[in-house]
């Protein structure tokens, strides 16, 4: 929140306010997609109503050392997974 805070002063520099709006999330497995799939529902329904200004400014990478997410699950669920965060 204190991102996002920050990101709202006037006159902020679109660089800052970029850099301060990019959340990294490390991890694939079900804690990290669940937790990023979290972050992205509060700040698209709440924050989105909170700070109109900078809502549309938010971006959210998903970090995994493999090469797909959820590499536990079924094929069918990675590769849902994998467009439903790419959209």
């Amino acid at each position: 929140m204190d991102c996002v805070e920050t990101a709202a002063f006037a006159n902020q520099d679109p660089k800052e306010i970029e850099r301060l709006l990019h959340m990294v999330v490390v991890s694939g497995g079900p804690t990290g997609v669940e937790y990023a799939a979290e972050l992205h529902d509060f700040l698209v329904e709440d924050l989105k109503t909170w700070n109109p200004d900078i809502a549309d400014k938010f971006t959210i990478t998903l970090v995994e050392a493999l090469p797909n997410v959820l590499p536990m699950f079924s094929k069918q669920l990675i590769n849902y997974t994998g467009t439903t965060f790419k959209d």
